[in-house]
């Protein structure tokens, strides 16, 4: 009879077990990369990257020989917007990590993710300025919100948080950022993450999107961009009623 028992309870674990695993693996496959590049490709295109520039001064180049996409401005006033072609809508939300150098002081530089249905503006600041219809969230590190994890509601801009300080210029930083329906978190340079609770619009579509203005910040640059769509959690929600069946069966035997 002890046999039995013990029999029993190895095919049940054993069962729990392979559930637990197929969880496991489903919470790693929601976890689904839309968009990444090192800049090792010969183009923006190849990179999956689209500019408008204010005129024909303004441009962001792929640095081939450094693996960068940066900043290549002729005048003072340059300035332009650089984004990724397509765009993603994740219901869960988005992680956005980002490597990126932020040469010297210049009028603004923005990076972060926006409503894909906003016509994207070579001239205006889609987040410094509050850009109508460019709803979107993101890290202001130059402008009337540097330092600032800002969002733009669709018609004006407001702080979220400056808990995480200003960027050290001339420096090699990294941001990572979520966003979901219901929060944010962001930290920089592998500080322990600021959040908070936040409505934000995930039946949306999202594309990275960055703004760079004056030729001083000539040679600002991003080496890593990535952004993913965050798994369900309904997926988390699974896995911990496995968790917690598998102590009661445990506990009864």
């Amino acid at each position: 009879m002890e046999g039995k028992t013990y029999m029993k309870m190895t095919h049940t674990l054993t069962g729990i077990a392979a559930l637990m695993a197929l969880t496991f693996t489903t919470a790693a496959q929601g976890a689904t990369v839309v968009y990444q590049s090192d800049f090792t490709g010969t183009t923006l295109a190849s990179a999956g990257l689209t500019q408008k520039t204010f005129d024909v001064s303004s441009n962001y180049i792929l640095n081939e020989t450094d693996d960068r996409v940066e900043v290549s401005y002729a005048q003072s006033n340059d300035r332009g917007s650089l984004y990724t072609t397509n765009a993603w809508q994740s219901t869960d939300g988005f992680t956005l990590d980002a490597s990126f150098n932020h040469i010297a002081d210049g009028t603004r530089f923005s990076f972060g993710i926006v409503d894909s249905t906003w016509t994207v503006s070579g001239s205006r600041d889609w987040l410094n300025e509050g850009r109508a219809g460019a709803y979107g969230i993101g890290l202001s590190t130059d402008g009337e919100f540097a330092g600032s994890l800002a969002f733009n509601n669709g018609s004006s801009t407001s702080s979220l948080s400056t808990a995480q300080g200003n960027v050290t210029l001339n420096q090699l930083s990294t941001l990572s950022m979520t966003i979901t329906g219901t929060g944010w978190s962001y930290s920089l340079n592998g500080q322990s993450a600021t959040e908070d609770s936040f409505t934000f619009d995930t039946s949306k579509s999202y594309r990275f999107i960055a703004y760079t203005q004056d030729a001083a910040m000539n040679g600002t640059y991003f080496s890593n961009i990535t952004l993913t769509a965050i798994p369900e959690p309904g997926t988390y929600a699974l896995l911990g009623g496995l968790l917690a069946l598998s102590y009661v069966m445990v506990r009864r035997r």
